[in-house]
């Protein structure tokens, strides 16, 4: 809600949304929809309700919302508790996005980071203390699924699963990523390549998209009759450095190291230098990585850059659409990236 002067009496007056509605010559519900970015509203629709909205200075009460509404404009994202640099950094973007994409909406975020966070998930749900879930960190059957369903909460999946009991799930598509990249070391004659995983801390978690990604890129270089050696660090938190110096001296025929591993591939821009090796003229690199992390550290190799703006906005929008027209029935979407070459041509 927003303050205007009264031309003639110099007195405030209120800009409801009923007024812009009104203005708008729609109903009040068409205004909320536009507010809320539901996708049914069309485009001409929305441009005429944006364009009101401007000329008369509406501006949302989130607190009038949330009592007009029953609800209280606050969503949770309940991620397992990580330590590691690697995922403080790109969990940090995430969280990050997911909470600029959450105020758009008008709601606000509240974080669940706990060992016990199939409880906490819980509780919130049974006090009404949000209106909707982000389930982060996906693992393989990871209870926290049942928990949402049965509490009959509004949930997303940021992340995929074979059992996600009818939530919606939304993810990058690693399957084809992975798939991707082993065609593109193949098309260069690549026969071995070393491919740098996450810790095995991850892999004794069974987080999901470690697994996906792993499994797929192996199923794909065993089609082409490519040898993969596989590395991966202890935890989360180990210095990838020595690992990729040894792991390169260990395994001379590979002509390529792939990581799936932020932390590593940062830490390879430096390591690969100090071992002579020039990219790509001696060694290829591919990895998989945030672009922003990407474009910050200026990494002079191949990569899927993920873009975690378009994947937040994408969960956020689910999970609103879930809260507002629960009626409206979602699709799965996992996103596929581009490959970035730096030196093509």
């Amino acid at each position: 809600m927003s303050v205007q002067t009264s031309p003639v009496a110099k007195v405030p007056i209120m800009v409801t949304i009923n007024d812009v509605a009104k203005a708008a010559g729609v109903s009040k519900a068409t205004v909320s929809y536009v507010l809320s970015g539901n996708p049914r509203i069309s485009k001409g629709t929305v441009e005429k309700v944006r364009k009101t909205i401007d000329r008369l200075g509406y501006k949302v009460n989130h607190a009038a919302r949330a009592l007009s509404t029953a609800r209280t404009m606050t969503l949770a994202v309940s991620s397992w508790p990580q330590q590691g640099p690697y995922l403080a950094l790109s969990s940090g973007l995430h969280m990050f996005a997911l909470s600029h994409y959450a105020a758009k909406y008008g709601y606000s975020l509240m974080f669940i980071n706990d060992s016990d966070g199939l409880l906490t998930l819980r509780d919130i749900a049974e006090s009404k203390r949000v209106d909707g879930v982000v389930i982060m960190d996906v693992r393989e059957d990871d209870k926290r699924i049942e928990a949402a369903v049965d509490a009959g909460i509004p949930a997303v999946l940021f992340g995929y699963t074979d059992y996600p009991h009818g939530l919606t799930m939304i993810d990058s598509d690693y399957e084809s990523e992975a798939a991707h990249i082993v065609s593109h070391l193949a098309e260069r004659g690549i026969r071995e390549t070393i491919l740098f995983l996450q810790s095995k801390k991850v892999f004794r978690n069974r987080l999901g998209f470690a697994i996906r990604f792993r499994d797929a890129f192996l199923l794909e270089a065993a089609s082409v009759g490519m040898k993969v050696d596989i590395v991966m660090p202890d935890d989360d938190d180990s210095d990838s450095s020595a690992l990729i110096r040894d792991s390169i001296l260990t395994h001379p025929e590979a002509g390529s190291i792939v990581f799936h591993n932020e932390a590593a591939n940062i830490a390879a821009a430096g390591i690969l230098p100090s071992m002579g090796l020039k990219v790509p003229d001696d060694y290829y690199v591919v990895g998989v990585i945030a672009k922003y992390i990407s474009d910050e550290f200026h990494l002079p190799f191949v990569s899927i850059d993920t873009y975690v703006n378009m994947l937040a906005e994408t969960v956020i929008h689910a999970l609103v659409t879930k809260i507002e027209t629960p009626e409206q029935r979602l699709s799965d979407q996992l996103m596929t990236f581009p490959l970035a070459v730096p030196f093509a041509g």
